[in-house]
């Protein structure tokens, strides 16, 4: 059905709520990371219109130690940040070039999910891509 299927082991969920609602913050935390040598791979921001917001994204479970340093120095500018970390963690993705023109795709692949009891962390798609954190 699918071009491909991949997975990715030794993933790390991190949450992060009562995050500003500016685009700086996001800027200033994801060069940080990467100065820090850590490379983000999924990213999900809810959009939320309120003076403060939350925020998820991956990590590699071995960039997990620095991810917690600059977080943590977030949260000493940014006092209301509360922060969550889950690792062990795999990402599974699907891939297809025709996927924007398959108008059901995301139906029957989480219809597959659940009919295999598995829950989903998190979400990210592209035009040809769909890529669920378990």
């Amino acid at each position: 059905m699918f071009d491909s299927v991949f997975t990715k082991e030794d993933v790390t969920l991190v949450n992060i709520e009562h995050i500003p609602t500016d685009t700086a913050f996001l800027g200033e935390l994801f060069c940080a990371l990467g100065d820090s040598g850590v490379n983000v791979d999924m990213i999900c921001r809810p959009t939320d219109y309120s003076c403060n917001s939350e925020l998820s994204f991956t990590v590699d479970d071995a960039d997990l130690i620095p991810t917690l340093s600059v977080v943590g120095g977030f949260s000493e500018k940014y006092k209301r940040l509360t922060c969550s970390f889950s690792a062990g963690n795999c990402k599974l993705s699907v891939k297809d070039s025709k996927m924007a023109d398959m108008h059901s795709i995301c139906g029957l692949f989480f219809k597959a999910l659940a009919k295999a009891n598995i829950d989903i962390l998190l979400v990210t798609t592209d035009y040809d891509e769909i890529s669920v954190l378990l």
